[in-house]
């Protein structure tokens, strides 16, 4: 009879604990949707700043950044991809190509102020795939590649092959 009741005692404190940890949950996930409503950029901010600080201390770099050093940061476009128009507001669900990103300029360097920025997804993730000196010889390949296939010159830019052959 005694180890029934206390059997039934845990099963309702573990049920209670469920309960109790999901009710937080959902009370944490409108809460983010209410902060992101109120003010996706600094929402946003804090977060890239939370994230990065856990990946510092895993990769055992510098951090010294804090969210409102990364105001002026903040663009309306990345700065790699003009035409791609940053997402602050979080209109897409998920992470896309259009969502902004907190990158270290110089990886050894850490999350310090001089050396991040802030740029889409996409370009943080071209950035991510290789070196410099990679991306160059990756760019130098193709450019040679649309140079033989498109008629370009020899230092002529996309653009000025485009005005040269069609007139726009």
């Amino acid at each position: 009879m005694l180890i029934s009741l206390t059997i039934a005692c845990t099963l309702n404190i573990i049920t209670y604990m469920k309960r109790l940890s999901y009710s937080k949950i959902k009370y944490m996930r409108e809460w983010r949707k209410k902060q992101l409503r109120i003010n996706p950029v600094k929402y946003k901010l804090q977060a890239m700043v939370r994230r990065a600080k856990v990946r510092a201390k895993k990769k055992d770099i510098p951090f010294t950044l804090d969210w409102e050093q990364l105001i002026p940061l903040a663009k309306d476009k990345c700065p790699y991809f003009t035409e791609i128009k940053l997402d602050w507001g979080n209109k897409e669900k998920g992470i896309t190509e259009s969502s902004p990103t907190l990158d270290r300029i110089i990886p050894e360097k850490g999350y310090v102020i001089d050396n991040v920025e802030i740029i889409s997804s996409k370009a943080n993730n071209i950035k991510s795939i290789g070196i410099s000196e990679d991306l160059y010889r990756v760019a130098d390949r193709l450019y040679e590649h649309e140079r033989k296939n498109k008629n370009i010159e020899l230092g002529e830019s996309l653009q000025d092959m485009r005005y040269r052959l069609h007139g726009y």
